[in-house]
């Protein structure tokens, strides 16, 4: 657990960088996000082909996050580090990894202002949400 609140602080600076200057300058944040690997350079490919997607629906103003992955598309619940794909339930649950590249994708995109933004009538929330939702056992 705290290896991931650990590699959850280390994004959120990174973030802030991002979110003050637009681009990682300093050399220190370069070194931290050597830490993230392999899915640094995925979350970075996610973000450059506009695959982060923020949902709003209107009037309400309801927000939700979802990220096409390679196999899927997957919902995103940033506050929580949450992540619908099969990696965070077999990894990151495991404690095999700290974060998918999904969630770094997400937090990277927000940070940049680099995501689609798609508004939507809040009738069409159930449609958005209805492929994340569990089915029920017979």
């Amino acid at each position: 657990m705290a290896s991931r609140k650990k590699e959850a602080l280390m994004l959120s600076k990174i973030c802030n960088e991002l979110r003050l200057r637009g681009k990682i300058i300093n050399i220190e944040n370069v070194e931290i996000l050597k830490h993230f690997g392999k899915r640094y350079h995925d979350a970075i490919g996610l973000v450059e082909k506009e695959y982060v997607k923020k949902y709003i629906f209107k009037p309400s103003g309801r927000v939700i996050w979802i990220v096409d992955g390679r196999k899927n598309k997957y919902q995103i619940f940033p506050e929580a580090n949450f992540c619908s794909c099969d990696d965070y339930y077999f990894r990151v649950m495991r404690f095999e990894k700290d974060l998918c590249y999904h969630l770094v994708a997400q937090k990277i995109a927000e940070s940049l202002n680099k995501f689609k933004k798609m508004e939507m009538p809040d009738v069409d929330y159930g449609v958005i949400t209805e492929k994340f939702r569990s089915k029920k056992l017979n």
